[in-house]
């Protein structure tokens, strides 16, 4: 498949992002977050300028941060950007939701604070985060809940909650995991279903949902643990029925939720891999690595559930080696729904690099375009 040649969004020498894994939170439309220690960039993908940024947040109280996402709430036209952080000496660990408007115009509207656990194990920081939607009946009728998730370092997955009327408040905290939280994602075929993975090596999938008049109520759909204790899950995705997995050792794992097992693997990185892309409209995920390397790869389709013609092991579509370590990874463009364009960053490297697909005729009739 043609490729052009990569394009650049240049930051300035002095911004060379740090945190090494899952740092490139893309909005779906145009904007990009990266996280350099404590300060976070968004650029938008499109400019034609040297400097791109629409925003410049720092935390000057000794935290860092740890990741960003692009959460979708009832109230607003556009999503909003949530930062979770580590404590410091003077802060807790925190989510902080901001509004970032045009311009470099923005501004903080909610703050949850996480000091202590109910048992009283402190909260060092939060990683990992996902959202899902939700229909909420009561008696004064039916209202759309956009549901946000956050990790901890406790194992703990928190859940904050944003209505129509654009009030924050929480709403659950999940505590079947004991270690630090690794991953969360959602799916991106937006069933109310979030994945999360930790430091242990566990990787559960639950489902979420309001019975009437009740609270948010959860059941687990799937759950694993790797057996090789030096092993875990690093950073994970899901699609529909499939969880895609990153190990720490390399290893790319695809899950089947409803067959309650992995079906396929793949070895996608000489070390760590660190970041996932799931394409909304396609079976194809890009990974990317601390060996320098992200890989574009079409699912597996699992041999049980086909017969010998239908069969297939994972495609290899494109894989490039780049000067440093992957950091974060993001299909982009999405408006085109069967485009393969995607972007990366790379660690302690001043720029964001694109890569972007020529559709040529005949590239849309593929088997990478077949739901399976």
């Amino acid at each position: 498949m043609p490729w052009k040649k990569p394009t650049f969004l240049q930051f300035e020498s002095t911004f060379r992002p740090s945190l090494l894994y899952n740092n490139l939170a893309y909005d779906g439309q145009d904007r990009f977050a990266v996280i350099d220690g404590s300060v976070v960039k968004v650029a938008r993908r499109t400019w034609n300028m040297y400097y791109n940024w629409d925003s410049i947040i720092v935390f000057e109280d000794g935290r860092e941060v740890t990741q960003c996402f692009w959460w979708k709430v009832p109230s607003r036209n556009s999503k909003l950007l949530v930062i979770a952080t580590t404590m410091s000496d003077e802060s807790p660990a925190s989510v902080e939701i901001w509004d970032i408007g045009s311009l470099g115009s923005n501004s903080k509207i909610y703050e949850f604070t996480m000091k202590n656990t109910a048992s009283g194990n402190r909260i060092d920081f939060v990683r990992g985060m996902a959202s899902i939607e939700l229909n909420h009946e009561s008696e004064t009728g039916t209202k759309l809940l956009s549901i946000l998730f956050a990790g901890t370092s406790t194992g703990h997955v928190l859940g904050i909650s944003a209505d129509e009327m654009g009030f924050f408040e929480h709403a659950t905290v999940v505590k079947e995991l004991r270690s630090p939280i690794t991953s969360l994602a959602s799916d991106i075929k937006q069933s109310p279903t979030i994945v999360a993975c930790d430091e242990d090596g566990n990787c559960i999938v639950w489902e979420f949902f309001h019975e009437y008049k009740d609270f948010l109520q959860k059941k687990t759909l799937y759950a694993t643990r790797l057996p090789n204790r030096r092993d875990f899950y690093t950073t994970c995705a899901l699609r529909g029925s499939v969880v895609v997995t990153g190990h720490r050792s390399g290893l790319l794992s695809f899950h089947q939720v409803e067959d309650e097992g992995v079906f396929a693997e793949v070895v996608a990185s000489t070390a760590s891999i660190t970041s996932l892309a799931v394409m909304p409209t396609a079976d194809c995920v890009v990974a990317g690595g601390e060996d320098c390397r992200a890989s574009m790869f079409e699912f597996p389709r699992p041999a049980w559930r086909m017969t010998a013609k239908d069969r297939k092991a994972s495609a290899l579509f494109y894989s490039l080696c780049v000067n440093s370590k992957i950091t974060g990874c993001a299909f982009v463009n999405l408006k085109d729904e069967k485009s393969l364009n995607f972007a990366v960053t790379l660690f302690e490297q001043p720029y964001i690099v694109q890569y972007e697909h020529e559709l040529a005729d005949g590239d849309h009739n593929g088997p990478i375009w077949e739901t399976k």
